[in-house]
């Protein structure tokens, strides 16, 4: 008989399972019980029974992973480019089970889930670029240095090591198989553990699973508040040559907080850490208003704004202040609610207690909200206006759809006010500039405020494959420079 597809299964969900792939072989989950359960918030009869990894497993994934780097050495970057293709192709065809496993445990709408899986098709084709962005040349993976018609060496670069990636509850899907194919390009055999209520990447391992392409990456999974996870997650972080985590400083700091002290300090020189981003819109009085108020718009909407590049803090000048406001009002005013998996729904859900912390901080942030409301289960977008100069939305990320609007009246303002809270919280820039704006205004923006990346009038959380995210090719972050004399 055929299997259903875990988004075809029963109501409850109960007789479907979330696989882990370890040491080459598809791991399905045990009979449903207290301890492997996957909870949708959306729906409280639906469940999935997880695979979760024991100790063992994991020993034995660690033991795979040895033998598996090994062969990756051998391997040449064109052969993994070509594989880099081939996953983010066929991981985009699993669009449906991927928007359901989204919309019923994340709380996202199929519309969102559907663009990103059209960003993986349309990044397969960027795949020859990237390698060529990352390390400056082809998928050869060498370069020739030469000297007055003399080769003088050879430059490649090498996978560290195997590694570990922990990603956050904002990684499930699409942004995570982006990340792992970074890591398939850079040659790394990657261990990787997504979150808990991830019912979605795993879609990735399912491609590889069917091609026998054991040898790049596995999957692990354990429950984040179990009786065993500090354990797991030292026993795979003691025993990876590196790794990489996607998480809040909040969570970073639980993830480590089973380590001693003087182990933090060498954690240090194996975990690369990429937490999470905030994005500064700045609209001068010289632009489309009405294009700003629409993309500024999807930016903060789009995946519940919980990507680290979504909109929130908006810098807008006093002449237009009042006529984008209005803008802003009435196209929150029409988001249309809904059955999530329905194309045209707009507005997500969260969890109850998720929507009082995001209430909160919104009352932290100033000003006053003339549209949106934090309901139960869902929330507009919320639109700030008259937030003071001195907000913590410039440095404290809202992983919600919200809007502060911050007027200024000068260009010297504005970029005092832009570079006045960079270094709260440890940032050195802003994750992305986005400008609404004439050229003469963008370059001087370009110019004098610190950021890792400038985008003139576009949506900051519709991130481009071939380039760096906060400065940073993850592919690049795995690998070593190596040079051999001729």
């Amino acid at each position: 008989m055929k299997k259903k597809k875990l988004w075809e299964g029963a109501s409850d969900g109960t007789n479907q399972t979330d696989s882990n792939f370890c040491s080459g072989v598809r791991c399905d989950a045990e009979a449903p019980n207290e301890s492997n359960l996957v909870k949708s918030f959306i729906d409280p009869n639906l469940t999935i029974p997880s695979s979760v990894t024991t100790s063992s497993q994991l020993r034995e994934a660690l033991r795979f992973a040895d033998q598996a780097q090994e062969k990756l050495y051998k391997t040449t970057l064109k052969e993994r480019t070509e594989v880099v293709k081939l996953v983010l192709r066929e991981a985009a065809e699993h669009r449906e089970e991927m928007a359901w496993g989204l919309a019923k445990f994340r709380g996202l709408v199929a519309k969102d889930a559907h663009w990103m899986c059209d960003l993986l098709i349309a990044w397969s084709e960027q795949v020859d670029e990237l390698v060529g962005a990352i390390w400056g040349f082809g998928s050869s993976g060498q370069q020739r240095i030469q000297y007055k018609n003399r080769t003088v060496g050879l430059l490649e670069f090498r996978s560290r090591g195997k590694g570990a990636l922990i990603s956050s509850s904002t990684m499930d899907g699409p942004p995570a198989i982006a990340a792992i194919s970074h890591a398939i390009l850079s040659g790394t055999h990657m261990i990787v553990r997504p979150s808990w209520k991830d019912v979605a990447t795993h879609y990735m391992f399912e491609v590889l699973y069917k091609h026998k392409l054991h040898d790049f990456i596995q999957m692990v999974r354990w429950p984040s508040a179990g009786g065993d996870t500090m354990s797991l997650n030292q026993q795979l972080i003691q025993n990876v040559d590196q790794a990489i985590v996607f998480a809040s400083d909040k969570t970073f700091e639980e993830l480590i907080s089973g380590f001693e002290e003087q182990n933090r300090l060498r954690l240090g020189q194996k975990i690369q850490k990429y937490g999470t981003g905030l994005p500064l819109v700045i609209v001068t009085e010289n632009t489309d208003l009405n294009r700003a108020a629409e993309l500024t718009f999807l930016g903060a909407r789009r995946g519940n704004g919980k990507f680290c590049l979504s909109h929130s803090p908006v810098l807008v000048h006093q002449s237009v202040y009042k006529s984008l406001l209005d803008k802003f009002v009435s196209l929150s005013s029409n988001l249309k609610a809904g059955d999530l998996l329905n194309r045209d729904v707009e507005r997500g859900c969260w969890e109850k207690d998720d929507l009082q912390g995001l209430s909160r901080l919104a009352s932290r942030f100033g000003g006053k909200i003339v549209q949106g409301t934090f309901g139960e289960t869902s929330m507009d977008v919320v639109i700030l206006e008259d937030v003071p100069p001195n907000s913590p939305c410039l440095y404290q990320e809202f992983p919600g759809t919200l809007l502060a609007l911050i007027p200024y009246s000068t260009r010297e303002e504005a970029v005092s006010i832009a570079q006045k809270f960079i270094g709260e919280r440890g940032r050195e820039a802003w994750t992305a500039v986005n400008v609404f704006s004439n050229d003469e205004e963008y370059k001087e923006f370009a110019n004098r405020i610190d950021s890792y990346h400038f985008l003139r009038g576009g949506i900051t959380s519709e991130p481009k494959f071939l380039l760096p995210h906060q400065g940073r090719y993850f592919a690049f972050d795995l690998t070593r420079r190596l040079t051999t004399e001729e």
